[in-house]
């Protein structure tokens, strides 16, 4: 890393607005194994902000390309219960949770599909319970990313320098190279972003209509008592703010898990558990989608469309402008944190419960019925590019042009 001191602005921003540590509190990080060197400097970090206490997680992705490889297919079946333990107890200790976020986008490409199908229904199934305290922002989550020397690689394949080229655009995207703080950066950041989601609170749409030149002609419905979030969530147990992603781009919310019709075409490779899919499009009917197909990818593609009964329809829509940093930096990060930001994207599977008003006294036999999509999953594709146009449709059927050749018109 070339420029420690924007190091320290960056790690400054993940802790005292990421996850936002307050005093004594419990910090646990999960990083890959290869940003060891670096983690040090980040747990100081924390703590000179106050941490109570900062366990870091090591996770090694070659390690477990070998389980692929070796591991009977019954052995993905079963999870240890202090893996479970260890997520319940963030939740029970009201710890932050900092997600470090640097893996080969590719390094799963030739791995056995049925047992990462069977390891992620197996985890996700025994995690629920942490996963939906996490959807509700019952604890304080970041995701931030440190570049790998494979990941940049990947962005950089020409490079001779590829991890300090990917540390400079990583600086650049999340505005802490620039003069001013960023701290300050990022309060500005967030008060634009609110004014795009207040707007969108205050019309409750009936639902929206995607339309560009790639193909993409998509008409989604939204839920009633839907809420557009943008970069800053509130903690609902200790009320103090955090953000989820760094960097983020987006205002999202709930669409209706039955309402979604048309085609779309993605604009972006989706990495997903180290498999790269590309160029790849969804029908969609009612809600479901129908069809599908993919240049590259296409059977990790049909994964995650059939992981389970509802993960073929989608539980968020985000727009984001195409004239913004990750954007305009022309880059393709291979890493769904960065690359969603860059453009209006679709997640299939699982919806947030804040994105709807009321959400804990709704029943869960009642979601389906509101249009409240649940599901052991939630996957993110990018569909969103310089000509997207989006048409905004009201109650009483009456038309806003919302979005035009990419960007916002408001």
């Amino acid at each position: 890393m070339k420029n420690n001191k924007l190091f320290e602005k960056y790690a400054d921003l993940i802790i005292t607005k990421g996850v936002n540590i307050q005093p004594k509190q419990k910090l646990y990080i999960f990083s890959p194994v290869e940003l060891y060197p670096i983690m040090q400097e980040l747990v100081e970090i924390a703590y000179k902000h106050g941490a109570g206490s900062v366990v870091v997680n090591y996770s090694d992705e070659n390690l477990k390309k070998l389980s692929y490889e070796y591991q009977d297919l019954d052995t993905f079946s079963t999870i240890n219960q202090w893996v479970v333990d260890r997520y319940s107890t963030i939740v029970e200790e009201k710890a932050a949770l900092l997600k470090i976020s640097g893996n080969n986008p590719t390094l799963f490409q030739n791995s056995d599909p049925e047992k990462m199908i069977l390891e992620s229904k197996t985890f996700n199934s025994k995690l629920k319970g942490f996963q939906e305290s996490q959807m509700k922002n019952h604890i304080s989550w970041s995701i931030a990313a440190f570049p790998t020397l494979q990941w940049a690689k990947q962005v950089f394949p020409k490079s001779e320098t590829p991890v300090d080229d990917l540390w400079a655009a990583i600086f650049k995207v999340t505005k802490v190279d620039e003069d001013s703080s960023p701290i300050t950066n990022w309060d500005n950041h967030i008060e634009r972003l609110n004014k795009y989601s207040d707007f969108l609170n205050s019309k409750q749409f009936k639902s929206l209509k995607f339309k560009n030149d790639k193909g993409t002609d998509l008409h989604v419905g939204l839920v009633q008592n839907h809420i557009w979030n943008s970069a800053e969530s509130m903690n609902e147990v200790l009320k103090n703010n955090f953000i989820a992603n760094i960097p983020s781009e987006e205002v999202f919310t709930m669409p209706h898990a039955l309402e979604t019709n048309g085609i779309v075409y993605s604009t972006k490779p989706l990495n997903h558990q180290g498999v790269l899919i590309e160029d790849f499009w969804i029908k969609f009917e009612n809600g479901k989608a129908v069809d599908f197909d993919a240049k590259k990818g296409k059977q990790a593609l049909s994964n995650i469309i059939n992981f389970d009964k509802n993960s073929c329809r989608i539980g968020e829509v985000a727009i984001v402008d195409n004239d913004s940093p990750i954007s305009n930096s022309n880059i393709t990060f291979f890493n769904t944190l960065f690359d969603e930001n860059a453009s209006c994207h679709l997640a299939l599977g699982q919806a947030y419960s804040f994105c709807i008003e009321n959400a804990d006294q709704i029943k869960k036999e009642d979601r389906e019925a509101i249009g409240f999509n649940t599901s052991d999953t939630h996957v993110d594709f990018m569909f969103g590019d310089s000509t997207m146009n989006i048409i905004a449709i009201d109650q009483n059927n009456n038309e806003t042009l919302l979005f035009e050749n990419g960007n916002f018109v408001l």
